[in-house]
C-alpha cells in the first residue's frame, strides 16, 4: 500500500451514546417517596402524654404468672414490661433479682434497657427449666428496683408445678 493511501484512511470513532437518564429519575423519585412516607408516619404517632407529672413512674404490665403443671425438661419463658408513665427519666437499678419463695434454682433475668425516657418501656425476660429431682411447686418473686419515688420496688410473681415426664 502506498504511503499516500495510508494517509487517506480516516478512522471514524462513534461518539458515545448518552447514558439512559431513567435510573437517576427512579432513584430520585424513590428518595422523595421514602421521605414522604417517613414524614407521614411521624405525623401519625401520637405525642406522649404522661400519666404522672413531677417525676418518673414505673408500671409493670403483668405482675402474676401461673404456668400450672409443667413437665420436667420443658423451657418456660416469662416476659413482662416496665414502662415509664411519668414525665422524667426512670432508671432501673441493676438487673431484676429473683427470690425463691418455694422450690429451687432461681433463674437469671435479662433487662433490655436501664434508662427509660418518658413513655419508654423495657422488657424483662426470664427463661427456666426444671429436671428430674426438682419436681413440685416453684414460686419466684422478681424484684424490680427503680428510681420511681412513689413505688421504688415492684414485684412479679411466677408460679409453676413441675411434674416428672
Amino acid at each position: 500500500m502506498s504511503k499516500s493511501r495510508k494517509q487517506r484512511i480516516s478512522y471514524h470513532v462513534k461518539p458515545a451514546r448518552p447514558r439512559w437518564p431513567y435510573p437517576a429519575i427512579f432513584i430520585g423519585a424513590g428518595a422523595v417517596l421514602l421521605v414522604a412516607f417517613t414524614v407521614i408516619q411521624a405525623s401519625r404517632q401520637k405525642p406522649y402524654i404522661p400519666e404522672v407529672t413531677g417525676g418518673p413512674s414505673a408500671v409493670i404490665d403483668q405482675t402474676y404468672f401461673d404456668y400450672g403443671d409443667v413437665i420436667n425438661n420443658t423451657w418456660v419463658e416469662t416476659i413482662f414490661h416496665v414502662k415509664n408513665v411519668g414525665d422524667e427519666a426512670l432508671i432501673v437499678l441493676g438487673e431484676p433479682q429473683v427470690e425463691v419463695v418455694e422450690g429451687c434454682c432461681p433463674p437469671q433475668t435479662t433487662l433490655s434497657q436501664k434508662v427509660l425516657q418518658p413513655g419508654d418501656q423495657a422488657t424483662v425476660s426470664m427463661r427456666f427449666m426444671m429436671h428430674d429431682g426438682m419436681d413440685g411447686q416453684h414460686e419466684f418473686r422478681v424484684h424490680v428496683l427503680t428510681t420511681d419515688p412513689e413505688n421504688p420496688e415492684q414485684q412479679v410473681i411466677v408460679r409453676s408445678n413441675w411434674l416428672a415426664a
